[in-house]
């Protein structure tokens, strides 16, 4: 009986505490926010025993940009997710309905976005001669504790995007 309280109990924390398709069980951090993590380290526990997913983020933070939706410039912030983590959010509920995962994959120029403006599918952001299509909205700010993007803009983009439009 203990043990059947015991997992009951488990499972009603884990509903009223949710976790995160892409949780991460070790997480390493740079101590300054310049993407100072070399990516061999990626590839080095990736081939550890027992590790099934291995995954990290890139940031250029207050990137002037050109918006198309209001044609107005604003300050974003530019994340790089790999695939697994941009599943991950369509496994979490957390894309908006109409967000358009299969366009991200295939499209190397798009784009999901956090923000309080009004932003729509098929909207643009430019970053210099890069533009970028916005092919989905996230729920809310997965960056933030309170999940408020308090008038930021966030932009996710895939790996190669990033590269591509940052050259990091």
């Amino acid at each position: 009986i203990l043990f059947l309280s015991f997992s009951v109990i488990l499972q009603l924390v884990d509903c009223m505490m949710p976790q995160s398709v892409a949780k991460a069980d070790i997480e390493i951090t740079g101590d300054r926010s310049d993407n100072d993590i070399d990516a061999a380290i990626m590839e080095k526990i990736g081939q550890m025993e027992g590790v099934k997913h291995v995954y990290g983020r890139r940031s250029l933070l207050n990137q002037r940009a050109l918006s198309s939706a209001d044609s107005n410039m604003e300050t974003v912030d530019v994340i790089s997710y790999d695939l697994y983590e941009m599943e991950c959010l369509k496994k979490d509920g957390i894309l908006k309905a109409g967000a358009d995962l299969s366009a991200l994959k295939e499209n190397g120029y798009s784009c999901f976005v956090i923000s309080d403006a009004d932003y729509k599918k098929g909207d643009k952001i430019s970053f210099g001669d890069e533009t970028l299509k916005i092919v989905g909205q996230l729920r809310y700010d997965i960056f933030e504790s309170d999940e408020l993007s308090k008038g930021r803009t966030t932009v996710i983009v895939p790996d190669e995007t990033f590269e591509n439009i940052t050259g990091i």
